[in-house]
């Protein structure tokens, strides 16, 4: 569960959203709060299973420059690339005019067949959105492999 208190920062400009998760059942995603913190963020990370889930406060969020979708927990429940939550935040992803980089961040290789749904999307949204900066910043093999899909993807 999120901090009450974020909702009310009205000066926050950075926000990582991080958890670490137990072993057990899957987590549910957060769901952002509204609140005048959206206003003042200029840059956020989290999994992106809140992303999905939050749609409707990212509308909010109004001066949001850089997004980073970052490791999901290890417990977090399934997402899907082609979900109507998942066609709302491309929607807004592609009609947010402040924002600049999105970063696809670290994930392990596991994680990789979950985001698999979402190379689609990822690779409309650069052509939806060509000056959208997207980065995928990951160490290891199973990073380089996304990179170079999304690359191809980019291509047709």
């Amino acid at each position: 569960m999120l901090p009450a208190a974020l909702s009310g920062l009205s000066r926050l400009q950075l926000c990582s959203l991080e958890c670490l998760g137990s072993s057990g059942a899957a987590r549910q995603a957060f769901v952002l709060p509204s609140g005048p913190w959206l206003g003042s963020l200029r840059w956020l990370s989290t999994d992106i299973g809140t992303l999905l889930s939050s749609t409707e406060a990212l509308h909010a969020a109004s001066a949001l420059e850089c997004l980073s979708i970052a490791r999901s927990p290890e417990h977090a429940a399934p997402v899907s690339g082609h979900s109507p939550a998942a066609a709302a935040f491309f929607d807004w992803l592609a009609h947010h005019p402040p924002l600049q980089r999105l970063s696809i961040e670290n994930m392990d290789s596991s994680k990789l067949v979950a985001l698999g749904s979402f190379f689609v999307q990822f690779a409309q949204l650069g052509r939806r959105r060509p000056s959208l900066n997207v980065h995928c910043l990951w160490y290891g093999s199973g990073g380089q492999m996304f990179a170079e899909h999304l690359c191809v993807c980019y291509c047709f």
